[in-house]
């Protein structure tokens, strides 16, 4: 089983070889196996940026090992470190699962590889332009909030304009 664990370790400014340890809020729409990942600054905010990934532990094939085959996710959040917050971005192209890196070049993010939402491994590069990052959806699908819930800041679970 997944954990909803988060945990963020930052270096000693004393001793570079050890770690302080904080944990996090668990990250929006649940944990990811395989995602992609990158550090990026954005407008002077540091951030770690997750793509993709799949729902659950699986073996080489996309089927977990439970049984169960693997489904990809085609959402974006990243964690913005100077507010300690999660925030979500616009989906990928499309689903995928097992990456092992992520590019951010130019306001865009590279996916090379990995397994589709069929579980069918892909030779080519996806590129596409990283959307703003908005407050995710209250009911925690690491979704954008709608231009609806923008409009209306008074929208129940939006927390951009509390103090």
């Amino acid at each position: 089983m997944a954990s909803e664990e988060c945990w963020l370790g930052r270096v000693r400014a004393d001793d570079w070889r050890r770690l302080d340890w904080k944990p996090l809020p668990p990250m929006p729409g649940g944990p990811r196996y395989r995602a992609g990942a990158v550090g990026a600054v954005i407008d002077g905010t540091p951030r770690v940026i997750f793509a993709g990934g799949a729902d659950r532990p699986y073996n080489y094939d996309g089927i977990g090992y439970d049984e169960v085959p693997a489904t990809a996710f085609d959402s974006v959040v990243s964690y913005n470190l100077d507010q300690g917050v999660w925030e979500c971005h616009e989906p990928m192209p499309e689903a995928r699962m097992d990456l092992r890196g992520l590019v951010f070049d130019n306001m865009h993010l590279t996916m090379i590889g990995g397994l589709d939402g069929q579980r069918e491994v892909r030779a080519d590069a996806v590129r596409w332009p990283l959307s703003e990052a908005i407050a995710c959806n209250p009911d925690d699908s690491a979704q954008p909030v709608s231009e609806q819930a923008v409009a209306n800041p008074s929208t129940p679970g939006d927390k951009r304009n509390e103090s």
